[in-house]
């Protein structure tokens, strides 16, 4: 009997096992400094990623004030460089309530809504075109363009205060280069397929005045 009794004093003396509910308090604990850390880290990041987008707001804000002080004329886009445009001569259309400077020497044809611009030696030309009540937006136009072509430079401007595109391509042809500007419900392109005429392009951006 006094064995008996020993046997069961010794058994009771053994050291009991870990409980289950330790190992799950374990388990919560871990799982919820988990949702800790990644609710942080979510936070840390969208308010990364709103103070980029702030920025990137800041920068476009600041590049259009810069470029419209750039321009010759209240909001005009592009400076002139030199005094070659000063005896350019003054096209003015009234059907389409708009006007530009342009080389002394150039001619011009008017058929229908497009005005073409054309070197003294025929060679080199600048188009003017006008879709009327265009119902898309500039972005919408910019990818009519690029149909079979590869868009190599973007930009938004102001052509006469008014938010303009200006796009550069190569593909079909060997350069192809675009402005377009809505304006009363039509959309007006300048167009150009050298860019050897970049300053004249550019000089008749910055004059291009809407009348009406």
């Amino acid at each position: 009997m006094q064995q008996t009794n020993q046997t069961n004093q010794e058994v009771q003396l053994e050291p009991q096992p870990k409980s289950s509910k330790t190992l799950l308090i374990v388990i919560i604990a871990i799982l919820i400094t988990a949702i800790v850390v990644g609710l942080v880290m979510y936070f840390v990041m969208a308010k990364t990623s709103n103070n980029k987008i702030e920025l990137q707001k800041k920068i476009e804000s600041l590049e259009k004030q810069i470029l419209s002080q750039k321009g010759q004329g209240e909001g005009g886009i592009y400076k002139k460089e030199n005094d070659e445009s000063d005896d350019w001569q003054i096209y003015h259309d009234k059907t389409y309530g708009f006007s530009f400077e342009y080389p002394q020497e150039w001619l011009t044809n008017k058929n229908d809504n497009e005005i073409v611009l054309q070197s003294a030696d025929d060679k080199q030309s600048i188009h003017i075109k006008i879709l009327l009540n265009y119902e898309g937006s500039l972005e919408d136009w910019k990818n009519t363009q690029a149909s079979s072509e590869v868009l190599t430079s973007e930009k938004d401007i102001l052509v006469d205060g008014i938010e303009a595109k200006s796009i550069e391509y190569f593909g079909m042809l060997p350069w192809y280069g675009a402005t377009g500007v809505k304006y009363n419900g039509n959309l007006y392109q300048i167009i150009i397929f050298d860019n050897g005429l970049d300053n004249i392009y550019n000089q008749i951006l910055s004059t291009l005045k809407f009348t009406d």
